[in-house]
């Protein structure tokens, strides 16, 4: 038996780079909350992205001084004009927001409870997508997409029996923020790259390289506003946490510059990534109510599938 051309492109398509950052993004998930526990947050954060700026600042001079070393991995666009940078630049100042947000809150909660309130990020992608965008659901890829959001809340229904008070609780409060003003830049993200028509991996560099700045000056103005009781240790899983995050972008962005992606879709599937955290949360961190959590976790596996095939078939 063979398969139809049609369905080998999926192998292609926008549906399996979204789900190949959904993989690494678990992985970001976990070797992040091993950095952030017991742990000053934000110099834990600061030194993540000074890694993956550095990473990023070294593929730069790739390009700069050996161009034909780097083309083949991404490098054929053109220099940027100051206007671009200026988007670009935009960008890293709303990720900076989100990332402090969410830091300070993983360092105080359980990666179980993190995970589902971070994977409602796609509802609000959606909600902007279909005001700024018109991005439409289909009828299965609709119903693929509440199923998986029923999940997601039921998950995080659960996580009220580790003692959490939904709004009374400031570091939950933080991760709502931080998942917001994350909605916000996935939109971004698909105008910069289907709009402005920037190249996705010349986004991802120089962002990451802004991103150093930022978060410098962000570090600098909060430690002098408010001193962080918790000592700095370096760990080897913080360089981790930048390697992961820039393969899973790089997936990412390589998903958004297909013309058939939905952003919304795309930010769906993405947190598939909670199935990778919610098995290294099980095995590794033995968090509470892990085995009670499984099945909402379960349906979050069969919307993802359903919502990826629906997609595929729309695409067809």
């Amino acid at each position: 038996m063979t398969l139809k051309f049609s369905s080998l492109m999926v192998l292609e398509s926008w549906i399996l780079l979204s789900f190949c950052s959904a993989l690494f993004l678990g992985f970001y998930d976990a070797v992040k909350k091993s950095s952030v526990s017991k742990n000053s947050a934000l110099a834990t954060l600061f030194w993540a992205t000074t890694t993956g700026g550095l990473i990023c600042s070294g593929l730069l001079a790739l390009r700069e001084f050996a161009p034909l070393t780097f083309r083949p991995w991404g490098g054929d666009w053109e220099d940027l004009s100051l206007k671009q940078h200026g988007y670009i630049a935009v960008k890293a100042v709303i990720v900076s927001s989100s990332w402090t947000f969410s830091f300070i809150a993983l360092k105080n909660l359980p990666l179980s409870i993190v995970a589902p309130i971070r994977a409602s990020g796609p509802v609000w992608t959606l909600m902007l997508a279909v005001f700024i965008f018109s991005e439409q659901l289909s009828l299965p890829q609709g119903l693929a997409f509440m199923l998986s959001l029923g999940c997601y809340v039921w998950f995080s229904y659960l996580g009220k029996r580790d003692g959490l008070t939904l709004w009374k609780n400031p570091w939950v409060l933080c991760i709502l923020l931080g998942t917001w003003i994350g909605a916000i830049s996935g939109v971004y993200d698909k105008w910069l790259i289907q709009v402005q028509q920037l190249h996705p991996v010349a986004i991802q560099l120089y962002f990451s390289v802004y991103m150093v700045v930022f978060q410098a000056l962000l570090f600098g103005l909060i430690r002098c506003i408010k001193k962080e009781n918790t000592p700095f240790e370096w760990r080897w899983s913080i360089p981790l946490v930048a390697v992961f995050l820039l393969i899973a972008d790089a997936f990412y962005f390589k998903a958004l510059q297909r013309e058939e992606a939905m952003v919304g879709l795309v930010s769906a599937m993405r947190r598939g990534s909670l199935l990778v955290s919610f098995a290294i949360s099980y095995w590794w961190f033995k968090e509470p109510q892990a085995k009670t959590k499984a099945w909402p976790v379960l349906g979050v596996a069969i919307g993802l599938a359903w919502l990826a095939w629906s997609s595929h078939n729309a695409n067809a």
